[in-house]
C-alpha cells in the first residue's frame, strides 16, 4: 500500500496501529508548517517538522537538508508510537513531496507499511472531512523501535560521479525546467545540473486536485524517460533531498521499484568546486574557476557574506522577484474579495479577510527595502 484514499483514511482515525504525521513545510517560511498544524489538522495527527525532524543538522556535507542519523529518526518515531507493525501515514498540502521524504526516510531505517495521503490536506477538506486543532499527546513510552537501515536505497556524491557517462545509468533531476537548464537559481550558490541528468519536474506526477495520475500513465512516461535504463540503475536528486522523493515515490507507484535517492541532491554537489556543472545552451559540461565559493547558501544570511558577485546578484533578483510575486498574489486576492467584503451586510470574516489581505499587501509594499532574505 503506497496511497491511502480520504475515505479510507477516516475509517482508520480511531485506529491504534495507524500513526499519522503532517509533514507541511514551506521553504522559505520553515516555521509556516508548524503554525498551519497548530491551527487545523487531521484529527489524531502528529506533525514532523522537516528541518527538524527529517533532516539533519547541517555540516560540512550533505546539502541543504542533510539526512538525519538513522538512530534520531527512529528515536522520532518511537516518541510517536510507532512499531514496525504499524501503518504510517504522511500528508502535506503542496501535492505529497514532504510526505514522500517521510515515505522515503522511513523505508530507510526499516519500515514497510508506510504510505500518503493521496491528495493530502486540500482533498481532505475538499471532501469534508474533519479537522482539529487538537494536539495530539504523544505516548507515555516510547514503542522501543530500532533503525534496521538499508543503505542501498540510496547514493552518495562519489558514486553519482562515477555514473556520469555511463549510458546504463540514469540521473532524475526533480527540479523545475528552469533551474536545471542554469537559467534561474533562486536557492543555491550554482546554477545548472549534474552532467547527464534527465529533467522531470515532480509537479508533473500529480493532477490538479494534488492526487497521483494514474499509475499506468506515470509508468508510460518514466519508462519513456528512462529509455531502457532498469529502474534499478536509476538516482533521483533535486535541490536538497526533498522532491527527489516524490519522483522515486511516483516511480514505485508507477510499478517501477528499485530506483534510489541521492540525499545531498544539487546543493551537496555544488558545494565541492571540483565537481562539474552542466548548463542547456551553454557550453554544456563546464568546469568552474578555482576559485572557491565555499558552497554558502542564501539561507538567513545577508548578500555581504556570500562568495561570488554572480551569487550576491542572483540573491537580489530572487529577493526582488519574490516581493513582486507575494505583492501581485495579494493583489489578486483583495481584487477577488471586493465588493463583497466592503458590503455592509458582509460577514465578518469575509471583511476580516479582506482587512489581512491589504495588510499583507502593505508589508509587501514595505519589504522593498528590506536588506534580509530567508530562504532555506
Amino acid at each position: 500500500m503506497l496511497l491511502v484514499s480520504a475515505a479510507e483514511m477516516a475509517s482508520h482515525l480511531d485506529d491504534p496501529t495507524w500513526v499519522v504525521f503532517d509533514c507541511r513545510h514551506d521553504l522559505a517560511d520553515p516555521e509556516k508548517g508548524a503554525r498551519l498544524y497548530a491551527e487545523a489538522h487531521l484529527p489524531g495527527a502528529f506533525f514532523a517538522a522537516v528541518d527538524r525532524d527529517l533532516s539533519g543538522p547541517k555540516g560540512a556535507g550533505g546539502g541543504r537538508h542533510p539526512l538525519p542519523s538513522p538512530e534520531a529518526l527512529a528515536a522520532f518515531f518511537a516518541a510517536h508510537g510507532v512499531t514496525v507493525e504499524t501503518t504510517v501515514v504522511a500528508y502535506d498540502d503542496v501535492g505529497g513531496q514532504y510526505a514522500a521524504r517521510l515515505w522515503w526516510l522511513a523505508r530507510w531505517i526499516g519500515l514497510s507499511r508506510v504510505a500518503l495521503l493521496d491528495g493530502g490536506l486540500p482533498k481532505w477538506i475538499a471532501e469534508g472531512r474533519p479537522l482539529t486543532a487538537m494536539v495530539m499527546a504523544r505516548p507515555a513510552v516510547a514503542s522501543g523501535l530500532r533503525p534496521c537501515v538499508d543503505d542501498t536505497l540510496r547514493v552518495d556524491a562519489a558514486e553519482v560521479g562515477r555514473r556520469i557517462g555511463d549510458d546504463s545509468c540514469a540521473l532524475i533531476d526533480a527540479r523545475a525546467a528552469e533551474r536545471y537548464r542554469g537559467e534561474v537559481e533562486p536557492l543555491d550558490p550554482v546554477a545548472g545540473h549534474i552532467p547527464g541528468a534527465r529533467n522531470r519536474f515532480y509537479k508533473a506526477n500529480i493532477r490538479a486536485d494534488l492526487t497521483f495520475r494514474p499509475a499506468e500513465e506515470l509508468r508510460r512516461e518514466f519508462t519513456a524517460l528512462l529509455a531502457g535504463v532498469s529502474p534499478t540503475a536509476v538516482a533521483h536528486q533535486c535541490g536538497s533531498g526533498i522532491t527527489a522523493c516524490a519522483n522515486l515515490f511516483a516511480m514505485e507507484y508507477a510499478g517501477l521499484g528499485g530506483s534510489k535517492l541521492y540525499p545531498g541532491s544539487w546543493s551537496e554537489w555544488v558545494s565541492d568546486p571540483a565537481r562539474p556543472v552542466a548548463r542547456t545552451g551553454g557550453t554544456g559540461a563546464v568546469k568552474r574557476s578555482a576559485r572557491p565559493y565555499a558552497g554558502r547558501i542564501c539561507s538567513g544570511v545577508s548578500p555581504s557574506t556570500l562568495d561570488t558577485p554572480g551569487t550576491t546578484a542572483r540573491w537580489f533578483r530572487w529577493n526582488r522577484a519574490s516581493v513582486r510575486l507575494q505583492q501581485t498574489q495579494a493583489a489578486h486576492a483583495l481584487r477577488s474579495l471586493a465588493p463583497a467584503a466592503k458590503s455592509e451586510t458582509a460577514a465578518p470574516s469575509m471583511r476580516g479577510a479582506g482587512a489581512a489581505v491589504r495588510r499583507e499587501l502593505r508589508r509587501g509594499r514595505n519589504h522593498r527595502s528590506t536588506p534580509g532574505c530567508k530562504l532555506r
